[in-house]
C-alpha cells in the first residue's frame, strides 16, 4: 500500500492510498471543520476599532519610554567615557537630569517623560559640543600651516608607489 499526503496553500489535506497488489486506489480530502462566522468577524473588527485609540496611546507610551531609556543610556555612557574631562557641575547636572527622567519614566505621563527626555538630550548635546570645541581649541597651533612640517620635501625619499596582485 502506497499512501500520499499533500497539503495545499489553503491548509487542505489530500490523502490518497493505492494498493499495489490489486491496483485499487482511494482518495480523501480533509478541510477545516469550521471557520469564523460572518457575525464573529464583524464583532472582532468592531472591537478592534473600539480599542484603536487605547492601542495608539499604549504604543506612543512604549515608544516614548524606549526613547527615554536610550537617552539615559547615552548620558550614562557619556559620563563613563568622558567623565574625567567634564567639570563637576556638568556631571552633577547630568546626573540630576537622568534622575528626573527616571522619575518621569516611572509614571504614565507621556508629556512629562518627553519633556524630561528632551531636556537631557539637549544637555548631552551641549556637553558634546563643548567637549568637541575644547578638543579643537587644544589642537590649534600644534601643527601650523595645516599640518605641514615646513620642510617642503617628502617624509621619506625612498618611497616607491606601486601596485601588486596575488598570483
Amino acid at each position: 500500500v502506497e499512501v500520499t499526503f499533500d497539503i495545499d496553500a489553503n491548509g487542505i489535506l489530500n490523502v490518497s492510498a493505492m494498493d499495489k497488489a490489486s491496483g485499487r486506489q482511494q482518495k480523501i480530502t480533509i478541510t477545516a471543520g469550521s471557520g469564523l462566522r460572518e457575525e464573529e468577524v464583524e464583532r472582532m473588527v468592531k472591537e478592534a476599532e473600539k480599542h484603536a485609540a487605547e492601542d495608539a496611546k499604549r504604543k506612543e507610551s512604549a515608544e516614548v519610554k524606549n526613547q527615554a531609556e536610550s537617552t539615559i543610556f547615552s548620558a550614562e555612557k557619556l559620563l563613563r567615557d568622558y567623565g574625567d574631562k567634564l567639570p563637576e557641575d556638568a556631571k552633577k547636572r547630568t546626573n540630576e537630569l537622568i534622575e528626573a527622567l527616571r522619575l518621569a519614566e516611572s509614571g504614565d505621563d507621556v508629556d512629562a517623560i518627553r519633556s524630561a527626555s528632551d531636556a537631557l538630550t539637549q544637555h548631552i548635546q551641549t556637553l558634546g559640543g563643548s567637549m568637541y570645541q575644547q578638543g579643537a581649541d587644544a589642537g590649534d597651533g600644534s601643527t601650523p600651516n595645516g599640518g605641514d612640517t615646513g620642510s617642503g620635501k617628502p617624509q621619506d625619499e625612498n618611497v616607491i608607489d606601486a601596485e601588486f596582485t596575488d598570483a
